[in-house]
C-alpha cells in the first residue's frame, strides 16, 4: 500500500512543509507503526539536481511512499485556465489517507462527461472533487464541507489562518452558493467556471 504527498514548491521554496510532514508522518505511523518524517528537502534537491534546472518558477513534487519513498518526481506545474465540475453522488466512497490507489475516484470520474473533474456528494453532502478540496461562498463567508473525503494540506492552513470556516454543505443548498472554488497542494484558490448537476 503506497501514498502520495504532492508539494508546492515556488521559486525552490517548498510551500506549506509542515503540514506534509504531519500528515504523511500521520500515515506511516498508522498504516506501519513508523515514527519519523520523510526527508522531503533532500528529496526535492536530489530531484532538481537530477533535472539540471535553477528552480525558479512553480514545481510539484511528487513523493510515492510506503515503509520507504517509492518514487519521486518534480515536474513544472500550470495551474489549469478554469474548471467545470459534474456532480456525482457515491455513498460508499472513502480517502481518508492519500492513496496512491485511486481506483474508487477513477471510476467515479468515467461520469465526469465533458466537464473537467467530479464533484462528489455522499450521504446528501458536498464532499471534494477527485483531486481537490472545495471552497465556496455563503453568507458573506468562504466555507468548505465540515466532512471533506480528504482534509487537504492548503484546506487546513486556511482554516488555521482563519480564512475559511468548516460548514457543511447539503446538496439541495448548492443553489445558494455565490461562488465555487477548488484548492489542493499545488494550486491556489482556483474559482470554478461551472457546475452540471446531478
Amino acid at each position: 500500500m503506497n501514498f502520495i504527498e504532492s508539494i508546492r514548491v515556488l521559486d525552490g521554496q517548498l510551500c506549506n512543509l509542515g503540514a506534509h510532514i504531519r500528515r504523511s508522518s500521520n500515515t506511516l505511523l498508522h498504516h506501519f507503526g513508523i515514527s519519523g518524517e520523510l526527508p522531503f528537502g533532500e528529496l526535492y534537491a536530489s530531484a532538481l539536481a537530477a533535472m539540471e534546472e535553477d528552480g525558479a518558477g512553480l514545481y510539484k513534487l511528487r513523493v510515492v511512499y510506503g515503509r520507504e519513498v517509492v518514487s519521486v518526481s518534480l515536474l513544472p506545474y500550470q495551474e489549469p485556465v478554469s474548471i467545470t465540475l459534474k456532480v456525482v453522488e457515491c455513498n460508499n466512497i472513502e480517502y481518508p489517507f492519500k492513496y496512491e490507489d485511486r481506483s474508487g475516484l477513477a471510476a467515479l470520474l468515467q461520469h465526469k462527461g465533458d466537464c473537467d473533474d467530479i464533484l462528489i456528494v455522499k450521504d446528501g453532502l458536498v464532499t471534494d472533487t477527485s483531486y481537490g478540496n472545495i471552497v465556496y461562498e455563503m453568507d458573506g463567508e468562504l466555507c468548505t464541507p465540515a466532512s471533506p473525503l480528504l482534509k487537504g494540506t492548503r484546506r487546513e492552513l486556511m482554516l488555521q489562518e482563519g480564512l475559511l470556516r468548516e460548514r457543511d454543505l447539503p446538496y439541495g443548498e448548492l443553489c445558494k452558493c455565490s461562488a465555487f472554488y477548488m484548492i489542493n497542494a499545488v494550486l491556489d484558490m482556483k474559482i470554478i467556471s461551472h457546475i452540471c448537476p446531478l
